[in-house]
């Protein structure tokens, strides 16, 4: 991992904790989650995941934070090195079953995205997630 990898993963960890990353976050996990297919949960490990997407939400969000404060990011683009951070943060969020899996990369990479470009965006990918399950059930 770089050095630049590395120190936008730490400041992304540590803007995750600001309170405009957990209203991101919030935000995300009420429009999203009764969207997101998640699978079989055991309803003593709900906490537990809840917790897992909420972090993701709040991680993709901060690194989202420090790129826009530290950088001109581009309109719908993410170069390599914050894919490395976002993949890197990923990796390390405990590891639950795949279709849990997806919906933490999902919100991640939604926290990642608000962060960049407002909260207008949630309608969006609220929309957009819709699509892609209703078109996987035809």
């Amino acid at each position: 991992m770089t050095f630049e990898v590395s120190t936008l993963y730490e400041m992304g960890q540590r803007a995750g904790f600001e309170p405009v990353a957990d209203e991101i976050a919030d935000q995300l996990l009420d429009e999203l989650l009764p969207w997101l297919p998640l699978g079989t949960v055991d309803p003593v490990d709900e906490p537990y995941l809840q917790r897992i997407l909420m972090t993701a939400a709040q991680l993709g969000a901060g690194i989202g934070l420090v790129e826009v404060r530290t950088s001109a990011p581009a309109d719908g683009l993410v170069d390599r090195q914050t894919w490395g951070v976002l993949w890197k943060a990923l990796g390390d969020l405990p590891t639950v079953p795949a279709p849990q899996r997806f919906a933490a990369a999902f919100l991640m990479q939604a926290g990642h995205y608000v962060a960049r470009v407002g909260d207008r965006a949630i309608p969006g990918i609220v929309a957009g997630l819709r699509a892609e399950l209703d078109s996987s059930h035809d």
